[in-house]
């Protein structure tokens, strides 16, 4: 399983299909837009603009204005949907066909139980797949 921040696309020409895949935490953001068999993929929002014109979606503009928040699939545009943490979705660009799937869950994942003996070794895992080993240093936020 991987470790870190990511969003990736990954190509299967043999079974037609293309899959998009976010980390479990959601910190690299990752859109897409379907048209009949064509999907468009992008890390941002705003490179949508030049290949058609982008519209609120009405629907969730009012719900983020009434309650702050909107549902993390879907996004201020209309059809213009965000891959959700911890999801895979799979497109088949022969057929148009769209699923997503999830491979980590991380409220299911949280309510699992570590000792603090697990959670520090967890801890220390973590951080030294994180340090640079030629130029170690340390900053506390």
């Amino acid at each position: 399983h991987l470790n870190g921040e990511y969003a990736f696309v990954l190509v299967d020409h043999a079974e037609k299909q293309i899959f998009l895949v976010r980390d479990p935490v959601g910190n690299k953001p990752l859109y897409y837009y379907q048209e009949k068999n064509d999907l468009f993929v992008s890390s941002e929002i705003k490179s949508f603009k030049s290949i058609f014109k982008l519209q609120f979606d009405p629907a969730v503009l009012m719900q983020k204005l009434a309650m702050q928040y909107h549902e993390p699939k879907n996004t201020l545009f209309q059809d213009i949907k965000q891959v959700e943490p911890g999801k895979i979705v799979c497109f088949n660009y022969e057929t148009g066909q769209l699923s997503v799937s999830t491979f980590f869950d991380l409220y299911k994942d949280k309510k699992q139980k570590y000792s603090s003996k697990k959670m520090m070794l967890l801890l220390k895992q973590s951080v030294a797949r994180r340090i640079d080993k030629q130029n170690p240093a340390i900053a506390l936020s």
